[in-house]
């Protein structure tokens, strides 16, 4: 619904920012990795998530589209809630968090508040194959196929499971072949779902 509020920053605490965006006052939760990243005053751009759960709206900010992409796939994780999603992006950098989750370094993960040997493991079991692929090209474990990260994220974002929007996207790939679009690829997943 929202992808960024660009506006001037009005307050900023570890814990969120207060965006005013044309005389509107936006406040989005953060990650301390964005808090660091945000001026204490001045213009910023902010990636957003509107998160609705049990009659419960709240935003989400982030300093790049990337730490959005990982807190939303966090999301997806059975067990796993905005909350441990901020205290993960809090906790550890993106790449660090994405070659933990590659290499299956549970005990790496477990270094994370909130994060126990459970969920550590789930983490793995559940996004490996997706943070592999989100991998820039050289860094561990990456393939680099940004298309289907891309159309896995849109399928998650129209509420699908990213266990069945992956499934659905590779089998898409697989007919479809390596040039295709992500919007192919989200209609190829679609037929699929």
């Amino acid at each position: 619904m929202y992808e960024y509020f660009e506006g001037a920053i009005q307050s900023r605490t570890p814990t969120g920012v207060v965006v005013d965006v044309g005389g509107v006052g936006y406040r989005l939760q953060v990650p301390l990795s964005t808090y660091e990243r945000l001026p204490g005053e001045g213009r910023a751009r902010v990636y957003a998530w509107l998160h609705f759960q049990e009659g419960l709206v709240r935003l989400f900010g982030f300093a790049t589209t990337e730490e959005r992409d990982v807190f939303v796939l966090l999301n997806t994780v059975s067990g796993v809630g905005p909350m441990t999603a901020l205290a993960v992006l809090s906790g550890m950098p993106v790449a660090e968090f994405r070659a933990a989750v590659v290499r299956g370094d549970v005990a790496t993960l477990k270094r994370v508040r909130g994060i126990g040997q459970k969920t550590a493991q789930r983490l793995v079991l559940e996004l490996k194959d997706t943070l592999a692929a989100m991998a820039p090209p050289g860094e561990e474990g990456g393939v680099a196929d940004a298309t289907l990260v891309d159309a896995v994220l849109t399928l998650v974002k129209l509420s699908y499971a990213r266990a069945a929007a992956e499934k659905a996207a590779r089998e898409a790939r697989k007919e479809l072949g390596p040039g295709a679009t992500v919007e192919a690829l989200v209609k190829g997943a679609l037929k699929r779902l």
